[in-house]
C-alpha cells in the first residue's frame, strides 16, 4: 500500500491484481475496475479512517483471491468464450461493447436465439443463457455498471433465464421455427 500525500488515505498499489481481474484484462494489467477500488478506498477512509480502510481493503483483496481459487478453469473459459460472443453482437449491430442497457441485453438474447453462432444460427436458450450470464461478468470485470444482474435485466425484456419463457417468441409456420422476434434488435 501507498499513502496520497494529500490526504494521507492508504491506497492499493496499482499493479495489485487477482487472477479474476487479470482475466479480465489481460496478463499486466490493471482491469478498469481498479479506478473503483481506489475511490472506494478512500470513502472508507474518510467515513472510518485509514485503519479501517486498510482492513477493509485487505478483506476484498482476500474476496477476490478467493473467488478466483474456487472459480474452475472451464467456468473462466465459458466467461472468455461469452465475452467473444458479446463483442461478435456489439460489431454486428454497431452498439458499443462497454455498455449494458437493458435494451442492448434483451437485444442480445433475441439475437443470440436468432443468429448468434457463427454459422449464423441461433443459439438453443440455455446456451444463450449462459452466455448472457458470462458477458455481464465479462462487462462486471471492465468496471460496467450493470443494473441489477443478467437474470433481471433479461427479465425486464420478457426472458427469464433457464425457463421456457423466450419459447413464446417462436412461431412454426409450415414445419418451421422461426423467431417471432426477429427484426427487433
Amino acid at each position: 500500500m501507498s499513502t496520497l500525500p494529500e490526504t494521507g488515505t492508504k491506497t492499493l498499489p496499482e499493479t495489485e491484481n487477482t487472477g479474476r481481474a487479470a482475466a479480465a484484462g489481460g496478463a499486466g494489467s490493471a482491469p478498469p475496475a481498479a479506478a473503483g477500488r481506489q475511490a472506494l478506498v478512500e470513502r472508507w477512509a474518510a467515513r472510518h479512517g485509514v485503519e479501517a480502510a486498510r482492513r477493509l481493503a485487505e478483506a476484498e483483496d482476500l474476496a477476490d483471491a478467493v473467488a478466483a481459487e474456487i472459480t474452475p478453469d472451464n467456468t473462466d473459459d465459458t466467461y472468455r468464450k461469452s465475452w467473444r460472443v458479446w463483442t461478435r453482437f456489439c460489431a454486428a449491430t454497431r452498439l458499443p461493447e462497454l455498455e449494458a442497457t437493458r435494451g442492448a441485453l434483451v437485444a442480445f438474447v433475441t439475437w443470440m436465439l436468432r443468429e448468434g453462432q457463427q454459422n449464423g444460427t441461433g443459439y438453443a436458450p440455455s446456451s444463450a443463457s449462459t452466455h448472457l450470464a458470462g458477458a455481464v461478468v465479462g462487462l462486471r470485470r471492465r468496471g460496467v455498471h450493470v443494473l441489477g444482474d443478467d437474470q433481471a435485466a433479461a427479465d425486464q425484456g420478457g426472458w427469464a433465464r433457464h425457463s421456457r419463457s423466450m419459447l413464446g417468441y417462436m412461431q412454426t409456420e409450415d414445419g418451421w421455427t422461426d423467431n417471432a422476434a426477429a427484426g427487433l434488435a
